[in-house]
């Protein structure tokens, strides 16, 4: 009885919740600012502090972070809108993933990333087509976001419509985009004679398809319908698989789209860049900034990219695999990028790799139950004789000494 009672108990609830997303616009009134988790360090998260070893969950390509990241749940909506419109249960399928549905209606709600990404996955599951994000994306009334003369959950988008430039515009749209997606990154870089915007969640290089051409493509209509002269990217890159048919993805985009790039990017001429918006409101902008600017400074701090890479090779020591190249795969960037990033912050893969392995020695071995030969296999060494090697140059002693004067200080 009590199933019954909660199944009925759902679908009144759902039924609700679809009368009102029937009211559903793209942008509704301003918005409260975002309320947010903080954010602990990478490598604490990954080592038991009581018994020193890697979380069980640890050796794993994810970085934890990203299970503190959230973002604004309204911009779900576009989503919920489509599968409305297709004849799916909205409101059921939300309500299956952990949100409430009326939630879309609150201009203060946030949603976790993997939550918000189980919905997508979900609706993907649901429709049984590829091509949801691209449905979702291709209802969307681009020019509207010229016409909202306030700040919304899109203002990294408002941002980008009102700005004077391409390139002005992207810039802003880089550094605000935490504002609405805090646990994603747009990372615009110039190379040459192109530009790559690329998009990231942190944590996380496994993200549903139909997500990632939603992100993009939003980006790449954005950059098209709201620029004087329309701009088509010389490439739209995803990082999954291409569909069994093509023909969605090339109506709908402003180009047909390359599968299978090993990363979420749009590449430019950078020529583009100094071509006119087609409606710039300086006016607008700038209150839209300063309300950017105080959600952005409202934000606890993401881990640093260091931090990133510390939590990688940690979890991947034991595995044998804390190679630059597959850091740089589980990051989705090149081991190029990787290098020159890390030489930007003064240190490299190799520095980094030899200090996680040093201070992970450290508190192993504090551990008497801990063999040092398993201390070595944990750190992945593939002979005792390289450990101790290693732990002298760290600490001027052998394994055997420092837990002996370990245990006689104690």
């Amino acid at each position: 009885m009590l199933v019954k009672f909660q199944a009925a108990n759902l679908a009144q609830c759902a039924r609700r919740a679809e009368d009102r997303l029937a009211l559903m616009r793209l942008l509704p009134p301003p918005s409260k600012p975002l309320t947010t988790l903080p954010v602990q360090s990478t490598l604490d998260k990954a080592i038991c502090p009581e018994c020193h070893r890697l979380r069980p969950n640890a050796n794993s390509m994810h970085p934890p972070t990203g299970h503190n990241t959230r973002a604004a749940l309204r911009t779900l909506r576009p989503l919920a809108g489509y599968l409305r419109s297709a004849g799916h249960d909205t409101a059921l399928l939300f309500a299956e993933s952990g949100i409430d549905p009326t939630s879309l209606f609150d201009s203060s709600a946030t949603v976790p990333y993997p939550q918000l990404l189980d919905v997508w996955r979900r609706a993907e599951e649901r429709c049984g087509d590829p091509n949801v994000g691209l449905r979702a994306l291709e209802r969307l009334d681009i020019s509207m976001l010229e016409r909202v003369p306030h700040e919304t959950e899109w203002v990294v988008l408002q941002v980008f419509a009102v700005s004077a430039s391409l390139g002005e515009a992207l810039t802003r749209f880089a550094r605000y985009f935490p504002v609405t997606f805090y646990g994603s990154e747009i990372v615009v870089e110039r190379a040459g004679n192109l530009v790559y915007v690329r998009h990231r969640v942190v944590g996380m290089p496994s993200i549903p398809r139909s997500f990632s051409e939603f992100i993009l493509g939003l980006i790449a209509r954005i950059i098209h319908e709201l620029t004087t002269r329309p701009v088509k990217p010389r490439e739209i890159r995803f990082a999954h698989a291409a569909p069994a048919s093509l023909v969605e993805g090339n109506r709908i985009l402003p180009i047909p789209p390359t599968y299978a790039a090993n990363e979420n990017a749009i590449v430019l001429d950078a020529m583009d860049l100094s071509v006119a918006m087609s409606c710039p409101n300086a006016a607008l902008l700038t209150s839209l900034e300063r309300h950017a600017e105080e959600r952005l400074a409202s934000l606890p701090p993401l881990e640093s990219f260091v931090d990133q890479i510390r939590a990688l090779i940690a979890a991947e020591l034991e595995d044998g695999n804390p190679n630059a190249s597959h850091i740089a795969d589980a990051l989705q960037i090149s081991v190029r990028t990787l290098s020159r990033k890390l030489s930007e912050l003064g240190t490299s893969h190799k520095a980094l790799l030899d200090d996680v392995r040093a201070s992970l020695a450290r508190r192993y071995l504090l551990d008497e139950r801990r063999a040092v030969n398993e201390t070595a296999r944990l750190l992945g060494f593939s002979e005792v004789s390289a450990f101790h090697r290693a732990f002298r140059r760290w600490y001027g002693r052998s394994p055997t000494d420092f837990r002996r004067e370990a245990s006689s200080a104690e």
